[in-house]
């Protein structure tokens, strides 16, 4: 008589993504889909950062931002508004974040996402090597940005342990991974000032989730100032 082994679990792994999201966009969204399709991510953790006195303040507030974050993610239940750095009331340094979410996730692999303008710096980072022993670290392409411009010692760690058995960054930790998602042009900037020129009957810009836009419309958000 045969006996049923029952199926192994497949190892969790969760995502994270920090951004200003003002407003957030579906050139946020749709390639953090696309990437937990790849990497079959159970969690992609979206948190909007804490603007720091010395940076421009985001054009709405804390409040607006995070239930835009809230709505973007109702169109994919992988994808998760996390409000951790807005409750600190204060910048969060990556690595904090990260040991933060493993122990909400004690069992999953860890994966920060970041933009390429972002990595070429990666090396300036406060204990940008601590990030890599919490977590693998994947790469979204940014117009402009090329893999020339990053430092030598990121090239030859990229070299090394980036792999393109996506499997294996379901567990462990320290790989690089450049993405390869469908890439859409958008400027924060210039939507929001698209949507200061709208008025009462302008449909909803291609690059919004109309859930957001219908929030926006709402709450009167993004309007020129008289």
């Amino acid at each position: 008589m045969f006996q049923v082994r029952p199926k192994k679990a497949r190892p969790q792994s969760v995502a994270l993504f920090g951004g200003t999201f003002d407003p957030i966009h579906l050139g946020h969204t749709r390639p953090l889909s696309e990437l937990a399709d790849q990497f079959g991510w159970s969690h992609v953790h979206l948190q909007p950062c804490f603007a720091p006195p010395h940076r421009p303040a985001p054009a709405v507030s804390d409040t607006h931002r995070m239930r835009m974050v809230e709505l973007a993610c109702e169109d994919d239940p992988r994808l998760v508004a996390d409000d951790f750095e807005l409750r600190q009331q204060q910048p969060t340094r990556t690595v904090h974040t990260l040991a933060h979410l493993q122990r909400q996730h004690p069992q999953a692999s860890l994966c920060f996402i970041m933009g390429m303008d972002s990595f070429i710096n990666f090396t300036q980072w406060l204990n940008w090597q601590g990030i890599l022993e919490l977590a693998h670290v994947i790469v979204l392409p940014r117009p402009g940005y090329q893999l020339e411009q990053v430092p030598e010692e990121l090239q030859q760690r990229l070299t090394q342990q980036g792999a393109p058995n996506l499997a294996q960054f379901s567990h462990g930790s320290g790989l690089i991974h450049l993405a390869d998602t469908q890439h859409q042009a958008i400027s924060a900037t210039q939507l929001r000032q698209q949507l200061a020129a709208r008025n009462i009957d302008t449909p909803c810009p291609e690059l919004l989730a109309p859930k957001v836009y219908t929030y926006i419309q709402r709450h009167g958000l993004y309007q020129a100032k008289v």
